[in-house]
């Protein structure tokens, strides 16, 4: 009953399978005989235009001959004219020809009455045969061995009837018989061996197999890719209908391999078979998977290893093959290698690199060195196509990545990754293959995600072992550095894309500098910290973030250099972005010395510090001067950095007068009316200095003619007075207000003398001068 249950259904499916193919197939023959038919009246009615074109041509020689007499000729018997008609049914008939056909009610009635019914009495008939046999083997009127018999003499009938039908014409027909042929083969083999067990497992197998390599090549004789289908599919399910649960790997992958083969020759002899390919490559890892999540163990990694290897070079030599014969290749056709590399490298990797994980980086490496040999030869022979050059490439590329990163851990890996990022850029530049610019910054983002999950990349883990400057870290920043300012130049005037680029590596070679000065500064300390107790912690916390206001000064003075010797934007705004951080430090921790028990007057580090960045700050000025007119923004950027002066200098001056009675305050036993007193000589001092600060200020923007410099001043003054209107006033005793107003009093009236005598030398200079 089982048998005759599938050899219905399958008669059934194979029937309207072909019913359905032989419609398509036939209506687009009639459909090219219409068109033949239109092409053939189109090459007539050319031919007639070109003998009244050449009879036209004659007759006007004929007439040119003869004595000229003069006539009004009418436009219309002009030849060209004459000859227009013949054009317009010709444009008319290729008009027509473009237009799809309706089919006529004769075409309709052939169709209806010669081939739909009998498709459907062809149907009608195989369905009553499956009843019938059915209803005799459920009656037992028919044995085993003679049902068998009987399916196998059935389905070599239907081969040579289909023979007999393809060379009378009738194509469509026997390709109905020849995959009803087929399938009824496969279902004895079936049946004699899984439903009756007649003949043995191999047997079955021998036999099965022969029917596949029949199928193939009865697909490839008749060009009928359904067959070939049909022979790949009984193919994969021949294992799989004649298993016994007991594992053969051998056997199994040997079969297999030996299927690949067939199916693989019969792609390269039909290049319009190519959906073959994927179905073998699908067939062929389903059968693997479905076998290792079953029955895989450890002793068999050797030969499962050399077998997915078998399984992988069949497919890649395929690819090589049709490039080296410079075919086409097909969308389809770059997935499935896509993806056959894909499988072999992923199941390698669980197979191999569980044990034996130190082999796993090498044999990553040689996949990635044979796709790039590969890709180099064909390179050099001039057949590859682009598509073929990304694929092959980045298949190449991204072994290379990987194996670094099962080879290597943490910053190793990082500093290795950052060189291949440089050779991809100048792989991108020497060849002229942008796609490889991607694929840096790809890499570039992997590179930093694991310098930022590596242990120890911002604080050093364990801070006692740390040793400044040599250490791994270092060596790893100052490598991305390196090569990123590498990238950075190889890209430059590569086209939009590559300056795009190029700007983001250049960012990233100086962030990469400015994280290795300051990270190296900060843990300096911390291990000083925690390696020495003789050191108060407070005071050395304090002089950590002074330190790295100097130094990144200090760094930004060749960044500014160099980005506008050579005008490059981004390193001169990561100068100027780094020089602004270290203005701000200097400006929020010059304000108050820590602890104020360690401070002395100006000679302390927050003296020195500041007046480093002073000098820095001033130093860009100096730099920057001669460029404003080059780079327009440079102009506010320098008044920025005048600005930035004159505020350090306040600072470091209003620090040092508060920290200098601070510290008298806190270390003396000073209490009650001296205490007091002392306090109103700060606030005293310190409405002093701001204003001979103003002063000054405002002398030397009458001497150099600078109006920044005099505004600043003007503010500072706003701020002196407000000071001593609202709280000298207040809050300090009556001799100490007396000297503040006087001595403000003084200063007002002076710069107002000052201002009414140059009058006219200020204005006169300070609306074209250094601004």
């Amino acid at each position: 009953m089982g048998f005759l249950f599938l050899l219905s259904i399958g008669i059934v499916i194979l029937a309207i399978v072909s019913f359905i193919n032989s419609m398509r197939l036939r209506d687009r023959v009639n459909d090219l005989e219409w068109q033949l038919s239109q092409l053939n009246k189109i090459n007539e009615r050319l031919k007639n235009l070109e003998d009244k074109l050449q009879e036209n041509v004659t007759k006007k020689e004929e007439v040119a001959s003869e004595p000229v007499v003069i006539k009004q000729v009418s436009p219309v018997s002009r030849p060209e004219q004459a000859a227009e008609p013949a054009v317009q049914e010709t444009k008319r008939s290729v008009y027509e020809f473009a237009q799809p056909k309706s089919r006529t009610r004769e075409e309709w009635e052939s169709l209806i009455g010669g081939k739909l019914l009998n498709r459907i009495g062809a149907l009608a008939l195989i369905i009553g045969l499956g009843f019938f046999l059915k209803h005799a083997f459920d009656n037992n009127w028919i044995s085993e061995t003679v049902r068998v018999f009987i399916g196998g003499l059935a389905g070599l009938s239907c081969l040579g009837f289909a023979y007999r039908a393809h060379r009378k014409g009738f194509q469509i027909f026997a390709q109905g018989l020849l995959g009803a042929g087929i399938s009824i083969l496969y279902l004895s083999v079936y049946a004699s061996f899984n439903f009756y067990s007649l003949i043995p497992q191999w047997v079955a197998f021998i036999l099965m197999s022969i029917v596949t390599a029949l199928s193939l090549a009865v697909g490839l004789y008749y060009n009928s890719l359904a067959v070939g289908v049909l022979g790949w599919a009984g193919g994969f399910l021949t294992p799989i209908m004649l298993s016994t649960g007991v594992p053969n790997e051998t056997g199994l992958f040997t079969y297999i391999a030996l299927l690949n083969v067939g199916l693989l020759a019969v792609v390269f002899a039909k290049k319009e078979w190519n959906i073959i390919e994927p179905l073998t490559l699908a067939g062929t890892w389903i059968i693997f998977f479905s076998w290792y999540f079953e029955y895989y163990k450890n002793s068999d990694l050797t030969i499962t290893v050399f077998f997915i290897s078998v399984f992988w070079v069949l497919f890649f030599g395929l690819d090589l093959a049709r490039l080296r014969l410079k075919w086409d290749v097909t969308i389809s056709q770059h997935i499935t290698t896509g993806i056959n590399l894909f499988l072999f490298f992923i199941m390698l990797y669980v197979l191999v690199d569980k044990d034996y994980h130190t082999w796993m980086g090498g044999t990553t490496l040689l996949l990635a060195c044979i796709y790039s040999g590969a890709f180099l030869i064909l390179y050099k022979q001039k057949t590859v196509v682009n598509a073929v050059t990304i694929r092959y490439t980045l298949s190449a590329v991204a072994l290379a990545v990987i194996a670094t990163a099962i080879q290597f851990e943490d910053f190793t890996t990082v500093i290795l990754w950052s060189i291949e990022i440089a050779l991809l850029a100048w792989c991108g530049v020497h060849w002229k293959q942008r796609f490889l610019y991607f694929a840096a910054i790809i890499l570039f983002s992997f590179a930093v995600l694991k310098f930022f999950y590596t242990k120890g990349a911002f604080v050093f883990n364990p801070i006692e072992q740390f040793t400044p400057v040599f250490n791994e870290r270092s060596l790893t920043l100052t490598v991305m550095a390196i090569t990123f300012g590498l990238s950075a130049w190889l890209l430059r005037g590569s086209g939009k894309k590559g300056d795009v680029f190029s700007t983001v590596f250049h960012s990233s070679w100086c962030i990469a500098i400015f994280t290795l000065f300051t990270v190296e500064t900060n843990d300096f300390f911390e291990w000083k910290i925690i390696s020495q107790s003789v050191v108060a912690p407070h005071y050395l916390s304090y002089l950590r973030i002074l330190v790295l206001a100097v130094i990144w000064c200090i760094i930004s003075l060749p960044l500014v250099r160099i980005s506008l010797k050579d005008r490059i934007i981004p390193v001169l705004i990561s100068g100027f972005a780094i020089l602004a951080l270290s203005i701000y430090l200097g400006i929020v921790y010059g304000l108050k010395f820590e602890p104020i028990t360690d401070y002395n007057l100006i000679l302390n580090v927050r003296t020195g510090s500041i007046l480093l960045i002073i000098a820095g700050t001033f130093l860009q000025c100096r730099v920057i001067g001669p460029h404003r007119s080059t780079i327009p923004w440079l102009v506010k950027a320098f008044s920025v950095l005048q600005v930035a002066i004159v505020v350090l200098v306040l600072v470091l001056l209003t620090g040092e007068t508060i920290d200098y009675f601070e510290r008298q305050i806190v270390t003396g036993e000073i209490i009650g009316n001296e205490l007091k007193q002392l306090k109103n000589l700060r606030q005293l001092s310190l409405s002093g200095i701001w204003m001979l600060y103003s002063v000054t200020l405002m002398v030397y923007g009458f001497w150099r003619s600078l109006r920044n410099f005099r505004i600043i001043a003007f503010v500072l003054f706003g701020f002196t007075i407000l000071k001593i209107f609202i709280y000298d006033l207040s809050y300090l005793e009556t001799l100490y207000r007396i000297f503040s107003f006087i001595g403000l009093g003084v200063i007002l009236l002076t710069v107002s003398y000052v201002y009414q005598k140059y009058k006219e030398n200020i204005f006169g200079t300070g609306t074209n001068i250094k601004k």
